[in-house]
């Protein structure tokens, strides 16, 4: 999982990550507003599959949200692996700066 520290509220962050995702093609699949989490689809390349994206943002400092974002891996297990904050994941780097508001 990756994440970026960004300013505004929590609703208002989800908006613009919302509408980012709009601007870049992405297939949202669920939104859940209460939980300001939302599942997405993105095709990155041409010839890769569609990838499926977690995104949540979260209360950071006052002022600040965080966007958290993780990659759908193949199996649960890898899935509750990718939930964890480590070492970047390239892909996972490059969709975040694509959906971070601006």
């Amino acid at each position: 999982m990756q994440r970026a520290r960004v300013p505004g509220s929590v609703e208002a962050v989800f908006a613009a990550v919302q509408k980012r995702l709009k601007e870049i093609g992405a297939s949202t699949h669920l939104v859940d507003p209460l939980s300001i989490t939302l599942l997405f689809g993105l095709d990155l390349e041409e010839r890769e599959p569609t990838q499926t994206f977690f995104l949540a943002v979260v209360e950071a400092d006052e002022g600040q949200c965080d966007i958290a974002l993780a990659r759908k891996r193949k199996g649960r297990r890898q899935d509750f692996h990718a939930m964890v904050v480590d070492a970047p994941d390239p892909i996972e780097s490059q969709v975040l700066r694509m959906v971070t508001p601006r």
